[in-house]
């Protein structure tokens, strides 16, 4: 796992990587999950979240509802209690049940997608109700953390990032390779 401590004393702990980056953030009496990979990666998570001896998770932000970032959201909800946010957008497709598929980024892929997306997000689909959805920017200050929600709207409409404290952006699928 890899850890990154900001000058304001925040801890983000990188606990899953891969198809899904997931973080996990601590600061004083918050703690704040940031996406949840997908359901093949629910016992590593739950294994790490154990191992850091997390008890209660105060926030689950979605940065989007893709299934490879929401697939443990209900099992997450069922374990920590935590009060999730996502976007507007993104909580409209997590509301209703049906999985979003990202289009595929080449010719085959695109055709893959159009043909199967509809039968595979169906596969995939997660029903959740989110707590608070957003469309601008969520503010941490009063839980006193300097952090928030921006909505980053790219790879999905309701695409969002978390910024902390001015140093660190947790940018969901905006960026691979972390």
């Amino acid at each position: 796992m890899k850890r990154w401590t900001t000058r304001n004393g925040i801890s983000i702990i990188q606990l899953l990587n891969g198809r899904c980056n997931v973080f996990l953030l601590t600061c004083q009496s918050v703690t704040i999950l940031v996406d949840t990979g997908t359901r093949l990666q629910w016992k590593k998570l739950h294994r790490r979240l154990q191992f850091l001896n997390i008890q209660q998770i105060d926030y689950l932000i979605l940065t989007h509802a893709h299934y490879d970032h929401c697939e443990n959201a209900p099992t997450v909800k069922q374990y920590y209690h935590p009060t999730i946010i996502t976007h507007r957008d993104e909580a409209v497709t997590l509301c209703s049940g049906r999985g979003a598929i990202p289009r595929g980024t080449n010719g085959l892929t695109r055709l893959i997608t159009d043909w199967f997306g509809d039968w595979y997000g169906a596969l995939k689909a997660i029903r959740l109700q989110c707590d608070i959805q957003i469309d601008a920017v969520y503010d941490f200050h009063s839980w006193g953390l300097n952090a928030y929600i921006l909505p980053t709207p790219g790879h999905s409409t309701g695409s969002v990032s978390l910024i902390v404290d001015h140093e660190i952006a947790i940018v969901g699928d905006a960026m691979f390779g972390v």
